[in-house]
């Protein structure tokens, strides 16, 4: 008997698991994948091994200099923030350490703000923004996104284009951004949901692979909890048997 640690792994070398032919597979499966963006489930129960496989999967990447990576935890932001724009400004971070992207990154990071601020968000944006916008300017915002709203609504319209060309800036036109969502099954039904709907909405047709680390029965739920009533007279698939 070989006792395992409670903690995620983090290296390919630590695998206990019998992941390393899996997670080579489907980094491989991955890297052939055209057009991006792409989202990856991995899916299982608690306590199946979904944060150490997201780990050794990133020490992979970490041997490719033209894959870039982030990290994104939305049990941490759920319930305080909206975590769609706590994702956002996570990415809009990370490009942001690029002097070169400094200026786009932080533009974009006022745009998601705005949105932000739009939703009802208020002063908890600070914290969403992952300290890119810092608090005097949520306020300076506070006190007048309504009387920008044209120009702040023409931002977002081409935040998708603005977004994806900072990103192949980020990683080169070969190379591609792997985000890393885990735990998104603790968040509330609510959260997960926006996560998901925002990747649609705001990603686009940038250079990005989403790994979301999840259980499939409860995205199952959170789908039924939103559009279960609007399914309801959707045509059944017929049974074969």
């Amino acid at each position: 008997m070989i006792p395992l640690t409670d903690n995620p792994l983090a290296f390919l070398h630590e695998d206990a698991y019998g992941f390393r032919p899996f997670v080579e597979q489907l980094d491989a499966a991955v890297a052939q994948a055209r057009p991006l963006p792409l989202t990856v489930g991995v899916f299982g129960a608690w306590g199946t091994g979904k944060s150490s496989f997201l780990g050794m999967w990133s020490d992979l990447l970490a041997e490719q200099p033209r894959n870039r990576q982030v990290r994104f935890n939305p049990w941490k932001y759920d319930r305080k923030v909206e975590v769609w724009a706590a994702l956002l400004h996570t990415i809009l971070g990370e490009l942001k350490k690029e002097e070169r992207l400094r200026e786009k990154a932080g533009r974009l990071a006022r745009a998601a703000t705005w949105l932000s601020l739009r939703a009802g968000l208020g002063s908890a944006a600070t914290l969403a923004t992952a300290g890119i916008v810092r608090p005097e300017h949520v306020n300076e915002l506070l006190d007048t996104f309504a009387q920008n709203d044209a120009d702040e609504y023409s931002q977002v319209n081409t935040f998708e284009d603005e977004f994806a060309e900072a990103v192949e800036e980020f990683v080169g036109p070969e190379g591609r951004l792997v985000v890393f969502v885990d735990d998104l099954d603790r968040c509330t039904p609510e959260a997960a949901m926006t996560v998901l709907e925002s990747l649609k909405l705001f990603v686009g047709h940038a250079r990005c692979v989403f790994v979301l680390a999840l259980d499939v029965d409860v995205l199952a739920a959170v789908a039924t909890n939103k559009f279960g009533v609007d399914l309801k007279g959707a045509p059944r698939r017929r049974s074969r048997g």
